[in-house]
């Protein structure tokens, strides 16, 4: 039922939940409906104590709660830690109080899989997020059941605060996602078409010329995707504009492929990539609309490799 403890926490009057923690009440269980479902409304939330003090943020509380055996790794309806509370609810006192605690678990998820570091970014606790690192320096490395971690999903929003945050953390700018394309940040950068994003990856120490599994450069995908600024900086910014992807392919092909006129013009204008090189095939790319030469050959039509639609979206949640 919803005892003399919980009425004490609810109204935040921290000396008598003190009190009757010390006194023996039940530091544990979650509340339940009283006689005839009092309080049932409130009670399906399956918070123990602890998940009510790091709402309201009663320190103290807690302080007492965790001496009398209150477990920090609980989970309410929603499989939220009393750390995902703190953390949502941005007490940071609180969250350097559980984060001090040895049996804390950080790999702990939610309902929708979202971890304590998840939430802190979410949240935009930065200062959160940096305990944790402290405490597991492999929690920005977590990924989610697309192969993709922190860092990844950050890039496809084009979420600059989130990608920053984990640049100054010194997470791994060269990870690949974990799926069939295995492709790496840059290349996300390069498909999102976020120019400032990416060149902060290359100041950041992105490899320019890493292959997806395909064999593409991040300069392929830049090219096959039309964005014209991302091809001029990954060019600016080291990239080989000659190299070629499993099908023979330069960057140039990739671009009149897809019809992206500004992208080969680009290409033409600020590299030394070679406008009659042929590949496997021995196609030769591209028309003359891009370039004056002569009408080449046309292309034949190839699969094309997706890493996802890019988001103008800040919030959306990992």
């Amino acid at each position: 039922m919803i005892g003399t403890n919980f009425r004490a926490i609810d109204e935040n009057k921290e000396s008598l939940a003190t009190f009757l923690i010390r006194s023996g009440c039940d530091v544990e269980s979650p509340r339940r409906a009283g006689p005839g479902g009092a309080g049932a409304d409130v009670v399906g939330d399956a918070h123990t104590p602890l998940h009510l003090c790091c709402t309201w943020g009663l320190t103290e509380v807690i302080q007492t709660l965790l001496e009398h055996g209150a477990n920090i790794n609980s989970k309410d309806s929603e499989g939220k830690t009393p750390l995902h509370i703190a953390i949502e609810n941005q007490h940071s006192a609180i969250i350097s109080l559980l984060l001090s605690q040895p049996g804390i678990d950080l790999s702990a998820r939610d309902n929708k899989g979202v971890s304590p570091f998840a939430a802190a970014l979410i949240a935009r606790n930065n200062k959160a997020a940096q305990a944790i690192l402290e405490k597991n320096p492999s929690a920005a490395e977590q990924v989610d059941k697309k192969g993709r971690n922190f860092l990844h999903v950050a890039i496809q929003k084009c979420d600059m605060e989130s990608v920053m945050f984990l640049l100054s953390v010194e997470v791994d700018v060269n990870s690949r996602v974990q799926d069939a394309t295995l492709a790496p940040p840059l290349h996300l950068a390069a498909n999102a078409g976020n120019e400032v994003l990416l060149r902060s990856l290359l100041l950041a120490g992105a490899r320019p010329n890493d292959r997806d599994a395909h064999k593409r450069t991040a300069l392929h995908v830049a090219a096959g995707a039309g964005h014209a600024a991302i091809v001029s900086a990954l060019a600016s910014g080291g990239a080989e504009c000659g190299a070629v992807d499993a099908g023979g392919d330069t960057a140039l092909h990739v671009a009149a492929r897809e019809g992206h006129a500004q992208a080969a013009r680009t290409l033409l204008a600020e590299t030394d990539i070679d406008a009659a090189a042929t590949n496997l095939k021995g196609k030769v790319w591209p028309p003359a609309r891009y370039s004056p030469r002569p009408t080449l050959t046309p292309p034949l039509p190839t699969s094309k490799v997706k890493y996802g639609r890019p988001h103008a979206t800040r919030r959306d949640r990992h």
